[in-house]
């Protein structure tokens, strides 16, 4: 079958999304809101491919998308983009579609993509196109704090899909019983000098310079303020006819940014977490912060786990995630999980095992 491979770049987005042809796609490439995170990128150029979209008698049939970064090696800035959101239509997979457009995206940029987010069909594919190696691989916890089998079963088996009703209701019920705990180990934070702030500012970002030396990406004050204010996921109370028409997450009930300073005794800034709380689920994109500031750190972030009702907390920071297993009264179970990134072959000389990876890069810090 006869078919054609259409690129949009990043300064054809907004006309792209605003067609009539976008709105009538039953499957669409892209959400509006990403799109516009995409729009605005400050490490994007305006000629940078964004969206590849292949066609079959003028069908969208598989679409993947690109998101715009660079990375430093030494004090050069490296351009490339990750590999973030690919989709083929149930009728035409397994016929090579795919591993087309992965190939086109990677002449497109030369081998300069990465990835990190993934889903293991996926992970077979770039496996398969021998294009990709690994550069980090990050070791981490998840620790359940709260009752969560309603969200957890439903997708390991459709037996547990039929029942769901009654595992609401057995969450609700241990919930009720174990939550006692948090009110007899109460995490209080008044008398620590912490600030709660709803972007990064000047002197937030003085303080990560001096901590993020060895990290790769070393997002700057201005990437974190765009990521905080174009997420990739919006916070909407039910979802829509432009949810349904998007194969990826693009809203929950609940998604929100918390940033806190932690200042010291001399009023100097010692210690900095960015958390992102989606639904009942807590991640910690980026923390920096003084070794002698780790218990408070910890403190502060099991006094959010409490404050919103936080199922699980997801954390590849080894230092925190061991001060965390010493809170036994919190914890109901932990169990180690990993997340990997690869870059094409071409751009692998660039890493070394020295370098420092953290939970929010990639496009984690969007989801």
């Amino acid at each position: 079958m006869k078919h054609t491979i259409r690129n949009i770049r990043i300064c054809e987005i907004q006309e792209f999304i605003d067609s009539e042809g976008f709105k009538e796609l039953k499957n669409r490439p892209i959400s509006y809101h990403r799109a516009t995170s995409y729009i605005n990128n400050p490490r994007a150029k305006s000629e940078d491919i964004a969206i590849t979209l292949l066609y079959i008698n003028k069908q969208l049939i598989a679409y993947r998308c690109l998101y715009s970064d660079y990375y430093f090696n030494g004090n050069k800035k490296v351009n490339f983009a990750w590999i973030s959101g690919s989709w083929v239509h149930p009728e035409y997979r397994r016929k090579g579609y795919s591993m087309m457009l992965l190939k086109h995206c990677s002449i497109l940029k030369n081998g300069h993509l990465m990835f990190s987010n993934y889903a293991p069909e996926s992970k077979s594919l770039y496996d398969k196109s021998n294009q990709f190696k690994e550069i980090a691989n990050l070791s981490g916890k998840r620790f359940y704090f709260r009752f969560s089998f309603a969200e957890l079963l439903p997708p390991k088996h459709p037996f547990f899909k039929k029942i769901k009703p009654l595992l609401f209701f057995t969450d609700f019920l241990l919930n009720r019983l174990f939550d006692i705990r948090f009110y007899l180990n109460k995490q209080k934070v008044n008398k620590i000098k912490v600030h709660e702030t709803s972007n990064i500012d000047s002197e937030i970002q003085a303080f990560i310079e001096k901590h993020h030396k060895q990290n790769p990406f070393r997002r700057s004050i201005k990437e974190l303020n765009h990521a905080i204010r174009f997420p990739w996921v919006i916070e909407k109370a039910h979802s829509d006819i432009n949810d349904d028409k998007y194969f990826f997450s693009s809203s929950s009930k609940v998604f929100k940014n918390i940033m806190v300073k932690i200042y010291n005794e001399e009023q100097q800034i010692s210690a900095f977490i960015f958390l992102k709380i989606r639904n009942h689920s807590l991640t910690i994109p980026y923390t920096f912060f003084e070794e002698n500031e780790l218990f408070i750190l910890v403190k502060i972030i099991l006094f959010y786990v409490k404050k919103h009702r936080i199922n699980y907390l997801t954390s590849f920071n080894e230092r925190i995630n061991r001060e965390i297993m010493k809170q036994k009264t919190f914890i109901l179970f932990s169990k180690k999980i990993s997340r990997r990134f690869f870059a094409g072959k071409t751009i692998t000389k660039h890493f070394s095992a020295s370098d420092c990876f953290f939970d929010g890069d990639g496009d984690n810090l969007f989801t």
